[in-house]
């Protein structure tokens, strides 16, 4: 693999965190954290709905998801939710279940299948070739090229995967991402260590590097520099999802209705009512076909 200029790293992150507490303070902090997350997550467009889960009742919204229950309480954390709130959480739990850290970059000559390079280059390696350790390489529609090393169910999970395709076009075209996840009192372990580490961007790219390495894969790009800054890769809301859907799948509908019938009874079918512009009779029609009529 070509290294260097040709692979801008995006990101360097912890992605997920499944954290508990006991009963008393540190479970009540964790609620009344997790319940403030869950508001910044409204106030930002996205849809907050009720969680249950195993017993604990609380809140789920894009990124973050919380509950209680007699024992203690539950917070899971994802995506840059988890970037984040993770080290606030860290200190008032018991205990992590699952914890995953990520590097994501950017192949600039997008003109390698980066998951199926890996698999190849892999499929060299010892662990490998005995079936001591296992891989997996799938290519679906529309999560694009994985590659997978170790079982799911193991205490660490290593993922080579097209983010672009996954995340339906949020991330550049062909940026790649690599992934581990922890579980066990591994996951645990790694969250208490990264927590105290001065860097955790470099903290976190040493090691996914170093877990790559050891099946004889070189983790693109280079590592992130003191002046690094991550892309800032903005995440569509819920309300910006569903905006989408009504200009791809509704608009076109709308469009003939009007054709069909009039604005007026297309309107009010919709639950409103369209009033002309005062300074313009003819702003009525004109607005319904240009902005409700089909492209």
């Amino acid at each position: 693999m070509i290294l260097g200029d040709r692979f801008l790293l995006l990101e360097c992150a912890v992605d997920w965190m499944t954290a508990t507490a006991g009963s008393g303070y540190r479970a009540n902090t964790i609620c009344v954290r997790a319940a403030e997350y869950v508001q910044e997550r409204s106030s930002e467009g996205f849809q907050v709905k009720s969680w249950f889960w195993n017993g604990y009742r609380g809140e789920a919204v894009d990124g973050c998801s919380w509950g209680k229950r007699e024992d203690g309480a539950i917070i899971r954390l994802s995506s840059s939710m988890a970037r984040r709130h993770w080290k606030s959480m860290m200190v008032f739990a018991d205990n992590v279940s699952r914890f995953d850290v990520q590097t994501t970059v950017l192949d600039r000559e997008g003109v390698s299948n980066l998951a199926s390079n890996a698999m190849m280059k892999a499929s060299e390696n010892a662990q490998v070739q005995s079936g001591i350790v296992t891989t997996k390489y799938t290519v679906s529609t529309p999560d694009g090229a994985t590659f997978n090393i170790g079982s799911r169910a193991s205490d660490r999970f290593l993922r080579l995967y097209d983010k672009t395709a996954e995340s339906e076009g949020e991330y550049p075209t062909r940026s790649w991402r690599y992934e581990i996840e922890y579980k066990g009192k591994r996951a645990y372990k790694v969250a208490s260590d990264l927590l105290v580490q001065r860097r955790e961007d470099s903290g976190i790219h040493n090691r996914i590097r170093a877990a790559f390495n050891q099946y004889g894969l070189n983790v693109t790009g280079e590592e992130p520099s003191f002046g690094w800054r991550d892309a800032g890769i903005i995440q569509a809301t819920d309300d910006q999802r569903r905006l989408e859907w009504v200009r791809r799948c509704i608009r076109p509908v709308v469009g003939r209705l009007v054709e069909a019938y009039d604005s007026e009874t297309v309107a009010a079918a919709l639950g409103f009512t369209l009033y002309p512009n005062p300074d313009d009779l003819g702003a009525i029609e004109w607005y319904s076909t240009q902005t409700l009529g089909s492209e």
